[in-house]
């Protein structure tokens, strides 16, 4: 019972060590859930994010927030598939087999912060100043379709950028191409719902694979 502060310690995709906490109040048995207070941003410092020209998604979300055919995703966070995107040690590899096992006929991934967090707690990050989403992609064969999105959680705390802003279906080749969405003058406040990506077998009868990398917030 009462406040305890809870930190998690993880190696990012840059090979750096990052921290993250948070407290947490926690109830007598029987009691109410009561309060998780506003995350500590990343290393502690309130300034972080101020001073940073870019930021990783992956060293600050979680591909928690598996939708609609989840059965048909494989999700490869290292993948040494293709040749990696600039100075990236690797990239991150998504199989989607399109084979509906869910019922749905589409499926993708929100990388959330917290974990599989669908807008159920009042954490979220400030990303105030950024202004814009890039993301690297290529298809296994090329001609794989795939959208990109940022934002868009609805629950009890919603991301604040409302409604989920989109890159539009893309379709991807072979080589390293750069996709990108315009977030000048949106409101990034409370962003719980960092990046999506997401396909479909109407697009993909076949299913798809395909590599991400460098999905970065800039200003």
């Amino acid at each position: 019972m009462g406040s305890h502060r809870v930190e998690f310690i993880g190696t990012g995709q840059d090979g750096k060590q990052h921290t993250a906490s948070v407290n947490i109040q926690i109830a007598p048995k029987g009691g109410e859930y009561s309060n998780i207070s506003n995350s500590t941003i990343p290393g502690g410092d309130p300034g972080t994010f101020e001073a940073m020209r870019t930021l990783d998604i992956s060293d600050y979300y979680f591909p928690s927030g598996w939708m609609g055919d989840h059965g048909d995703i494989a999700y490869e966070p290292v993948s040494n598939a293709v040749p990696p995107h600039g100075e990236e040690k690797s990239a991150i590899e998504i199989r989607y087999s399109a084979k509906k096992s869910n019922g749905a006929g589409w499926a993708g991934i929100y990388w959330q912060f917290p974990d599989s967090n669908w807008g159920d707690y009042p954490l979220g990050y400030d990303l105030t100043g950024f202004t814009r989403l890039t993301v690297w992609a290529r298809g296994q064969k090329g001609g794989e379709r795939a959208e990109f999105k940022i934002g868009g959680i609805t629950g009890e705390f919603p991301d604040s950028l409302q409604p989920v802003q989109s890159t539009g279906m893309q379709t991807l080749s072979t080589e390293w191409q750069q996709y990108t969405i315009d977030l000048a003058g949106r409101d990034l406040s409370h962003t719980i719902g960092g990046f999506v990506w997401v396909s479909s077998r109407n697009e993909n009868p076949n299913g798809s694979v395909i590599y991400l990398s460098e999905i970065h917030l800039e200003k």
